[in-house]
């Protein structure tokens, strides 16, 4: 059958393709290729979009072109959201090159035969935004509300236990208070408090697009993550069926869950039906980009733990404090706290005899969303410091401590280990010298250690080591390249990222003020895979959880000090850069193929 399937359709797209396999009997038993021939699984091959990235002939969304371009830049509200009261386009439109001014999602777009004539344009535009509902929103006043949450006992949803006698195991309301008589007769009691800012993705490309519309039809070209709501949202606004609407997906500059939002291809397809006939580029101002991003959610969680006569955990309640993804995009679970910020709060993987966990929903006009690694990103930090500081309490080693809460996951076991060996865990170090670690449970199994040198008022961090098993190795190349971009994607926010409010307003608007790991400041980063059978996990967002509670928990085996608080550096920290010796670590080698 395949061989005359492939006869009939030659030289014919995939949709002709997928119509002619439909026709085809479905085997009810189909032989899956043995492992042992596998030809590209697990092979570290050639990468084909690469030597047109090292060329600069990719097109990002940002570089699409068309004829008879137009150009839309916006104007938008000084703070993270408001909508215009009052707008006098007049004396815009009558600015050389100016085509159309058109009020869109979050603002007002200027269309034009130029970027910069549109940029100007939109600047220089008479409008005024309702921006009082914002006044006096600071940072300072929301970290303060969420402390104060901690406390709302009324207002906290647990998250559910689950019966797994039954298939699908059945959501069923925790038992308060079995959990709170564990707790109560553990030996020693702690309560550890953490907190994370508000974080801007601040990808390379800013937000951008570029859309046609046309009688009937509607073309998009976008760097987009949401293909499937971004082309609904598109046939919408054009008031068309979707089987004429056309999304291009062109290569993306960075999304790490921003370009999973809808406003920028709404804006885009608005201004178009502005100047229905020609092609509209929008692009975002990377201040527009930093202050209107869907920010990754502050929070703030605490940990009252058990521990018994031996040091171990016996019993954790754990509550988080902060704004709901779910209720703000109207995904909201009945009976469930939002998954997005809840999941992994407590170490899935480790056996703690009693567990429970709730969430006290926080209602704020900040526009919020997926952030690479999602709860991960956050719960990894708190829950790695947490385990971290009982290792502490109980006088423990924090490999040992850690393993012996993970008797029942071998592979946990295995990254550990062999984390503790190639970083030299157990060496002796010189006064001032740390090593960190963190085990990861949001993507596979994986395990960081950093070494740092630092007295509690400066710091140098010194290696990072990775290493993580994610089952079936399709590209080994690729995961080690996806684990060391999240690294330093992750380092960059430990050390620097937040996204402080003043009034309404994000203080930080651009790389000057909100800044990402340069080369000088990464240190040399080691990946190391384990396993290579099993099910296949993700590890795009896999580099990125382990990386913070690492880092501080270096810090405090170096210098004594506990950070409990993000990002580092806000902490009074100061970054002592070493002479770097990048070339010498780099991984690049003269290729052919590129």
């Amino acid at each position: 059958y395949p061989l005359a399937l492939l006869a009939d359709v030659s030289g014919s797209g995939f949709g002709e393709l997928a119509a002619a396999a439909a026709t085809l009997p479905v085997p009810e038993e189909p032989a899956l290729k043995p492992a042992s021939e596998y030809r590209l699984i697990g092979q570290e091959l050639p990468r084909k979009d690469l030597p047109d990235k090292v060329a600069g002939r990719t097109v990002f969304g940002i570089d699409f072109s068309a004829p008879d371009l137009l150009y839309a830049a916006l104007r938008m509200p000084t703070t993270v959201a408001a909508p215009v009261i009052r707008m006098d386009p007049e004396a815009q439109l009558s600015r050389s090159g100016v085509v159309a001014v058109e009020p869109v999602d979050g603002g007002v777009a200027v269309i034009a035969d130029s970027f910069w004539t549109a940029k100007a344009a939109a600047e220089a535009l008479d409008v005024e935004f309702d921006e009082g509902a914002l006044a006096g929103l600071s940072s300072d006043a929301i970290s303060a509300r969420f402390v104060a949450a901690l406390d709302d006992d009324a207002g906290a949803m647990p998250w559910p236990a689950f019966d797994r006698s039954v298939t699908p195991p059945k959501p069923v309301p925790p038992d308060r208070a079995k959990a709170e008589a564990a707790l109560d007769s553990s030996a020693r009691q702690l309560e550890l408090q953490y907190e994370v800012p508000y974080l801007a993705h601040m990808t390379l490309e800013p937000m951008c697009a570029t859309a046609l519309v046309e009688a009937g039809q509607c073309t998009v070209w976008a760097p987009t993550q949401h293909m499937d709501a971004g082309h609904k949202a598109i046939a919408e606004i054009a008031g068309l069926p979707m089987e004429q609407v056309r999304l291009n997906t062109t290569f993306i500059g960075g999304g790490f869950g921003r370009k999973w939002e809808l406003d920028f291809l709404r804006q885009v397809t608005q201004a178009a039906m502005a100047v229905k006939g020609r092609p509209v580029k929008l692009i975002w101002t990377r201040e527009q980009d930093a202050t209107h991003d869907h920010y990754r959610p502050a929070c703030i969680a605490r940990h009252r733990v058990g521990l018994d006569a031996d040091g171990r955990i016996s019993a954790v309640i754990s509550r988080l404090a902060g704004q709901s993804i779910y209720t703000q995009k109207d995904r909201t679970l009945p009976g469930f706290p939002d998954p997005t910020l809840m999941s992994g709060l407590i170490p899935r993987d480790y056996a703690i005899p009693s567990r429970l966990m709730d969430y006290v929903e926080q209602d704020l006009p900040i526009p919020v969303g997926y952030w690479r690694s999602v709860s991960a990103s956050q719960n990894g930090f708190f829950g790695e410091c947490m385990a971290d500081e009982c290792a502490h309490a109980a006088g423990a080693d924090p490999i040992d401590y850690r393993l012996g809460m993970l008797a029942r996951t071998p592979r946990a076991q295995a990254v550990l280990k062999e984390a503790r060996r190639l970083a030299g865990w157990d060496q002796t170090r010189q006064s001032g010298h740390g090593v960190g670690v963190s085990y990861n449970t949001g993507f596979g199994h994986g395990a960081t250690i950093i070494e740092v040198h630092s007295d509690g008022e400066t710091l140098s961090i010194d290696r990072v080591t990775c290493v993580f098993d994610c089952g079936l190795q399709i590209d080994p190349g690729l995961i080690r390249a996806q684990i060391e971009g999240g690294i330093v994607f992750g380092l960059s926010a430990a050390l620097y990222g937040k996204a402080t409010l003043q009034d309404g307003r994000v203080l930080e608007q651009n790389y000057n003020s909100q800044r990402l790991l340069t080369l000088a400041d990464t240190p040399p980063i080691e990946v190391t895979l384990l396993g290579g059978t099993g099910r296949p996990s993700g590890v795009g967002e896999a580099g990125v959880p382990g990386v913070a509670p690492a880092l501080v928990n270096a810090i405090f085996a170096a210098s004594g000090r506990r950070i409990r608080r993000l990002p580092v550096l806000a902490e009074g920290l100061a970054l002592v850069l070493l002479r770097r010796q990048a070339l010498s670590r780099s991984r690049c080698s003269a290729r052919s193929d590129i």
